[in-house]
């Protein structure tokens, strides 16, 4: 009840919604930065890894979904 106080009484904060984010790592070792959009219409769709192409989530019919921007790649060294 006091968010939507403080809303109602400052209107500058009803135009800024904070993004959640969470960082999702591929089993290849790429990091993204996950983030979600919203869309009146639904859409169908996957996040694919830039790196090697694995899927990282799938959606469907779904009004909001995941929006990844790549962060890093860590690569493991191998001493063959």
């Amino acid at each position: 009840m006091f968010l939507l106080a403080l809303a109602m009484a400052n209107p500058e904060a009803q135009a800024h919604i904070p993004e959640m984010a969470t960082i999702v790592q591929c089993n290849c070792g790429a990091q993204y930065r996950r983030t979600e959009e919203k869309f009146l219409m639904p859409h169908t769709g996957d996040a694919i890894c830039a790196v090697c192409g694995a899927a990282l989530e799938s959606w469907s019919e779904a009004h909001t979904f995941p929006h990844m921007n790549l962060l890093n790649v860590q690569t493991e060294s191998r001493n063959d």
